[in-house]
């Protein structure tokens, strides 16, 4: 599903060069829950927003189903992000001027599959949501239509930065059952970010990521169920 070599991200300043990413190197099947953690500002969100082909590295090549994401045109990279990409980021908001409905059949109808946006928004617990505005939401609601965003056009890669983050213990155990059960059943491949180390033992495989560089990769034989997790 993706190959990453040598991948690299600069910082540039005044002072000196900073790497963000340093010779970034993985590989990852279709079908795996793979978890990224370490401290803030080892390069998790940077490393998922290339992966999202919203940044752009400085070295390095991504294939995605033997794609080279960097060799896509922009019309490619358009179809890339609309039909196979579910993504949440915390700068990439929902629209305050639509409803909760609005913004999901915006991103429905730009994809060739999608569920019924009801449907949907009942597995993440919030199908009574319909017509409220974003801004009436609370921040866990708002974390969970942002899910259901990702996921109502049936993706092939989800991409999850943090979005557990403003989730209580009982709507996170729902998501990441949710999850588990979509990877399983779709053959979707998930890769979320986190700082929760609880997580750990839910995914495949745990890649730790210190200062740029991915320092151990840990495989998960038999992943653990969410209900066996600790919180």
């Amino acid at each position: 599903m993706i190959k990453v070599t040598g991948l690299t991200k600069n910082a540039f300043s005044e002072q000196k060069n900073k790497k963000i990413l340093n010779n970034v190197t993985f590989q990852i099947k279709t079908g795996e829950t793979i978890i990224i953690t370490g401290p803030a500002g080892s390069g998790k969100t940077i490393l998922l927003k290339i992966l999202a082909s919203l940044e752009k590295s400085d070295a390095g090549k991504i294939l995605v189903n033997k794609k080279s994401v960097a060799a896509l045109n922009d019309r490619q990279l358009m179809h890339y992000r609309k039909e196979d990409l579910g993504l949440i980021f915390q700068d990439v908001p929902l629209i305050d001027s639509l409803t909760i409905k609005e913004n999901l059949e915006l991103v429905a109808t730009q994809a060739p599959f999608s569920y019924d946006i009801t449907y949907i928004l009942a597995q993440v617990g919030i199908h009574e949501e319909l017509d409220r505005f974003p801004t009436e939401l609370s921040s866990g609601d708002y974390q969970l239509v942002l899910l259901a965003r990702a996921l109502v056009k049936k993706p092939k890669l989800l991409l999850l930065d943090d979005p557990l983050s403003s989730l209580d213990s009982h709507s996170a155990q729902t998501i990441l059952t949710l999850l588990q059960e979509t990877a399983k059943k779709r053959g979707t491949t998930i890769v979320l970010t986190t700082k929760q180390t609880q997580l750990i033992p839910y995914a495949d495989r745990v890649f730790t990521l210190l200062k740029g560089q991915i320092t151990s990769i840990k495989s998960n034989k038999k992943p653990a169920k969410t209900a066996d997790l600790i919180w």
